[in-house]
């Protein structure tokens, strides 16, 4: 009896479907250039330029925008070129709809997620604008004003080639005692650098790894904001505290839009084939589910036959990762003070990495930030 229980579970594995392998994207991605603007009313203006090269037919593309600590994404276009996409339907991923248009909503607990359909030759190269205003991303002292920007998320599963970034502050520098830092946060040799009159920040990043985020915190003083909420205190602690203190945002597995409350896989399925189809990436997992629920039931029918021993299963939480990150700084102060730099720029380069943890940031000078939200991603299709 048990042998013939045994063979009968050994056909039914064999007969059971091969978990789908994951194909390799169907497009690279050669450069991003990202250009934001600090407005007086600590408003945000992103321009994201992201450039496809596109090894197979190309349907559409997303980006998921962090919302981190309570920040609002609005206004959102998209284009290419002098082409502007006009807003239509939900933002799904992996169908084909009509070119030059896009769709956009808050996932829950999450980032915003905004989605553009295309048409896409192979050997293509094509390079899209994505614009959005970010409200509240600006946290403001008394004294000092700090800006965490994610740059690229750890949602994204192809390696860029190359990251521009650019931030501009609403005026340049003056006399006295202001203060200006600039931290990168990555392990793609980031380095952001301080303009001569400190208005404007810039660093470039290159062959970013596929899951590797990169962000920028900016500094900078609260005269150059107006009819702004301050926190608690002059913000001197955060200040000091802004070359180890780390915003983390915990990656989601799934989006779920809040609108429809339909759920949407975060990562990318695999793209299309020439003939328009191809298998879901949950295809592989329906697939491991089925031969796993067979093994159960024979390994059950032979304990019932009499097998010594038993049978059990636990459940183990998958361990959560941490991204690794270097920092560099550039800094100045236009004044003496003891907290800060010379009069002189300087730029240089902690050499070490540190594991963090999220955690949570109020309006007090506590000299931490922390985020609740994906740090981001995206992908084609």
């Amino acid at each position: 009896m048990r042998r013939m229980l045994i063979a009968l579970g050994l056909g039914l594995v064999v007969l059971a479907p091969v978990p789908a392998v994951a194909a390799a994207p169907s497009y690279t991605l050669p450069k991003t250039v990202i250009t934001a603007t600090v407005h007086r009313d600590g408003t945000v203006k992103v321009v994201e330029e992201h450039t496809f090269r596109f090894s197979a037919a190309g349907h559409g593309a997303y980006v998921d925008i962090p919302r981190l600590d309570g920040t609002q994404v609005e206004g959102v276009t998209v284009g290419e070129g002098k082409a502007e996409y006009r807003a239509e339907g939900t933002p799904e991923l992996n169908v084909e709809r009509p070119g030059e248009t896009f769709a956009e909503g808050d996932c829950t607990d999450g980032p915003h997620r905004v989605v553009w359909y295309f048409s896409a030759e192979p050997g293509s190269t094509h390079t899209y604008r994505l614009a959005y205003t970010l409200k509240s991303a600006v946290t403001a002292y008394e004294k000092h004003a700090f800006l965490h920007l994610p740059l690229w998320g750890s949602g994204w599963k192809g390696e860029l080639g190359q990251l521009r970034v650019s931030v501009r502050l609403p005026r340049a520098a003056k006399g006295g005692h202001e203060q200006y830092r600039a931290y990168g946060r990555s392990d793609s040799g980031f380095k952001p650098a301080l303009s001569k009159d400190r208005r404007t920040v810039t660093g470039t990043a290159r062959d970013v790894a596929a899951g590797h985020p990169v962000s920028l915190d900016l500094a900078f003083p609260t005269a150059q904001l107006t009819d702004v909420t301050l926190g608690k205190g002059t913000g001197a602690a955060r200040l000091a505290n802004l070359e180890k203190s780390v915003p983390e945002a915990a990656t989601t597995s799934e989006c779920v839009l809040e609108d429809s409350m339909a759920q949407q896989d975060y990562e990318p399925r695999e793209a299309f084939s020439d003939t328009g189809s191809a298998p879901t990436a949950s295809t592989g997992w329906m697939g491991m589910m089925f031969v796993l629920v067979l093994i159960i039931a024979v390994v059950s029918l032979l304990a019932k036959a009499g097998r010594a021993g038993g049978w059990s299963s636990g459940t183990s939480s998958r361990p959560r990762s941490y991204h690794r990150h270097t920092y560099h700084s550039h800094t100045w102060s236009s004044g003496s003070d003891s907290s800060s730099s010379s009069s002189s720029s300087s730029s240089y380069d902690f050499g070490s990495s540190s594991s963090y943890d999220s955690g949570s940031s109020g309006s007090s000078d506590s000299g931490s930030s922390g985020s609740s939200s994906s740090d981001g991603g995206g992908g084609a299709w």
